[in-house]
């Protein structure tokens, strides 16, 4: 497993999700408008835009997990019985901090 060509894809990834963020919050920082009509409308947008915003920071936290693992020669390793995690687990969820098994 090449950790250097991961740890690209981790960053990569990470930069897209807080590009997403910063998005959100310019988004949020921009006010509500005057009308009532408008302003149902942007509640709910709001509340998907929330949780747009809550799943980026949960995965962004998973990354940053992943990159100290990385750099402290721990990666993939499951965290709860210690075995290898598959290739090809880390291949597709490269954030994965479990093996199958435990996951």
């Amino acid at each position: 497993m090449d950790t250097k060509q991961i740890k690209n894809k981790l960053l990569a990834q990470r930069a897209e999700l807080l590009r997403r963020v910063a998005a959100i919050k310019a988004d949020f920082a921009q006010g509500k408008p005057a009308d009532f009509s408008e302003q149902t409308t942007e509640s709910e947008n709001d509340d998907v835009l929330r949780s747009l915003r809550l799943e980026a920071e949960t995965e962004i936290r998973q990354i940053n997990r992943a990159l100290e693992q990385i750099d402290a020669g721990e990666y993939g390793t499951c965290e709860r019985c210690g075995d290898a995690i598959p290739a090809g687990r880390l291949e597709a969820i490269p954030e994965a901090t479990l093996c199958t098994r435990c996951a």
